[in-house]
């Protein structure tokens, strides 16, 4: 009987570290998916950030060649 639970206790703790690595490969497995997952949303941040600030940059272009045809509209609508 004696060697019966030592077997069962052994057979126990053999299925447990079974379980416990099985786990710990699981959440290896989901801590590289998120891992990878921030490493793409990182690169959408950068790439959103450069094509706003290429907008930014045309939105100021483009207000001040609004600007300088606005003047010199007023000024032609003055000479008249």
């Amino acid at each position: 009987m004696k060697k019966t639970w030592q077997l069962n206790a052994c057979n126990t703790s053999k299925s447990g570290e079974g379980s416990l690595n099985d786990f710990l490969q699981k959440a290896e497995g989901q801590v590289k998916g998120i891992d990878e997952s921030i490493a793409f949303t990182n690169q959408q941040i950068q790439d959103e950030e450069n094509s706003f600030a290429s907008l930014t940059e045309q939105l100021s272009q483009m207000r001040s060649e609004v600007e300088l045809k606005r003047e010199y509209w007023m000024k032609a609508f003055d000479a008249e």
